[in-house]
């Protein structure tokens, strides 16, 4: 009886905790999510790079899908877990919308930091036949194309995903479970992390060679490589811890374990989760016109992202 009483509150206070955790990281990546996304959107906008500069076209597409991520993702899961108001149980339409926006917004932005960090590569290149592939017209297609796939790709969510009555309440399912086994696995491990991780390692190491070895880099070239290097390493930084914990649970979803373990991994999978969100944030950016040239320089404004960026590749 004792013992049931411990276990019974260990678990209260563990929900207590994972809620108060939860409201407490979501708020923060939710406010810095859509201030930092709405403000590299003006910065890039009102410098005009993204006319005839490939990588500032990838950072204004991605911070405008990124606060689709952090709005209609982080947002409702707060509304969800903290204030119990989970439109998905309620709104059909939702129910069928919301997932597939989420992963074709997540899927959309990971192209575009790929593709922003191939773009690294290339504009940095000693070969003019590389070079000639940064350019803004090449980039509209490429992302053009890549937000037709990944919305016809998620259409099949569309169907599958339905309210179904589970003990006499609605809840919002998957109703195939082969298909909802592959977004599990070759969605999530594979296009969120596997593949993502590999481009912009292999490509942000490949650039980060050509930004020691070529000192006649544009200022702005360079300061775009530094800036799309610090993300490479945002993305790996959040999205690989949170994609092996989805892993592991994934793994380890049929395992019976008692009340109190099922807490502790809920709220484990919890913080991780939302964790993960962070790749989505988007970095606080700023314009500085210098004196002796007409062009706008962006550069990153906070001394630990530059701390941090020179931890992982020097």
């Amino acid at each position: 009886m004792s013992s049931n009483l411990t276990d019974t509150v260990a678990i209260l206070q563990l929900q207590l905790i994972s809620q108060r955790l939860n409201l407490t990281i979501g708020f923060i990546l939710l406010i810095s999510g859509i201030v930092g996304n709405l403000l590299n959107i003006f910065v890039f906008f009102s410098s005009g790079n993204y006319k005839n500069n490939a990588c500032s076209l990838y950072v204004i597409v991605r911070s405008f899908f990124d606060l689709i991520v952090v709005g209609f993702g982080l947002g409702t899961r707060i509304l969800s877990y903290n204030f119990q108001i989970d439109l998905t149980n309620i709104s059909r339409g939702w129910c069928k919308l919301r997932v597939a926006l989420i992963y074709a917004t997540c899927l959309v932005s990971l192209t575009c930091i790929c593709l922003q960090s191939i773009d690294a590569y290339l504009s940095s290149s000693r070969h003019i036949t590389y070079r000639r592939m940064s350019n803004v017209r090449i980039a509209r297609y490429l992302i053009t194309g890549s937000i037709c796939i990944w919305i016809l790709h998620e259409v099949p969510y569309v169907y599958f995903q339905d309210l179904v009555d589970v003990a006499g309440i609605l809840v919002c399912l998957s109703t195939n479970a082969n298909y909802a086994w592959y977004h599990n696995y070759f969605v999530i491990i594979g296009l969120w992390t596997i593949i993502p991780i590999t481009i912009i390692i292999v490509f942000g190491f490949l650039s980060y060679i050509h930004l020691r070895e070529r000192h006649a880099l544009l200022d702005l070239t360079r300061q775009m490589i530094n800036m799309t290097l610090f993300q490479s390493a945002s993305v790996f930084i959040f999205q690989v811890p949170s994609e092996i914990a989805v892993a592991y649970f994934l793994a380890t979803a049929n395992v019976n374990v008692n009340a109190y373990y099922r807490a502790r991994n809920q709220l484990i999978q919890l913080f991780l989760s939302n964790y993960g969100y962070g790749t989505y944030v988007g970095l606080p950016l700023h314009q500085k016109r210098h004196s002796n040239e007409n062009a706008w320089k962006i550069r990153n404004t906070q001394i630990f992202q530059d701390l941090l960026y020179r931890s992982i590749f020097i």
